[in-house]
């Protein structure tokens, strides 16, 4: 009995936080995470359709490169025929003008006149032309760049779903720890507390709880 007496504080306090980690952690084992068919169909196809989704995007993006650079080069085209008919024009426009003031009915003076004008038509179809292509190569290069979006935003759909379908299996795979039939565990924090708060109330009242067990036990 004086033994007891000498070590009841250590064990006191050893014992109550024992008793609180069990009563914490004890009784709750988690289920072994299983991915369900369903998910796991979903996973595989993602992962056996990644270089093929890649390939297509890649290639996806060579072409709408093509295109850009195609509707770049119309575009710069294009500008330089509208150039090129804008000097006719003044050109001829010039020559008339000059024709006209000094009376100048020469064949000659007008059939050039006249192969400027044709020069500048000719130079404006070609604008006209450059742009048209110009307009084309932009729609394409947008049609591909919208179909390489809608790609990632269904393949982003899918894993996004399939991530939630796995949060919901990996809860329902753990369900929250009880230490009875309708009480929770306590959380580490209350675990911790719960056992310096036992050992603590066993030092101060164990003594009077031993000389009370001990004046009980004698005869």
């Amino acid at each position: 009995m004086p033994v007891l007496l000498k070590y009841w504080k250590p064990g006191a306090l050893v014992a109550g936080l024992v008793l609180a980690f069990a009563l914490g952690w004890c009784g709750h084992t988690s289920k072994a995470p299983a991915i369900p068919a369903a998910e796991a169909h979903t996973l595989d196809s993602l992962g056996f359709t990644a270089p093929i989704f890649v390939h297509q995007e890649t290639a996806l993006a060579q072409r709408e490169t093509v295109y850009v650079r195609q509707a770049a080069q119309s575009v710069r085209h294009a500008t330089s025929a509208y150039d090129s008919s804008t000097f006719y024009k003044h050109l001829a426009d010039s020559l008339t003008t000059q024709a006209g003031n000094q009376l100048d009915t020469a064949a000659v003076t007008w059939e050039g006149i006249a192969v400027v004008r044709s020069a500048e038509a000719k130079a404006a179809r070609d604008a006209a032309d450059s742009m048209r292509v110009a307009l084309v190569s932009d729609s394409i290069a947008l049609a591909v760049s919208d179909a390489r979006a809608d790609s990632a935003l269904a393949r982003l759909a899918v894993s996004t779903d399939l991530n939630a379908r796995l949060a919901a299996d990996l809860k329902a795979a753990d369900p929250p720890c009880r230490v009875l039939a309708f009480v929770h565990c306590p959380s580490r924090e209350k675990v911790l507390v719960l056992g310096a708060a036992g050992g603590a109330a066993a030092v101060k009242w164990g003594p009077a709880l031993v000389k009370a067990i001990v004046k009980a036990l004698k005869p």
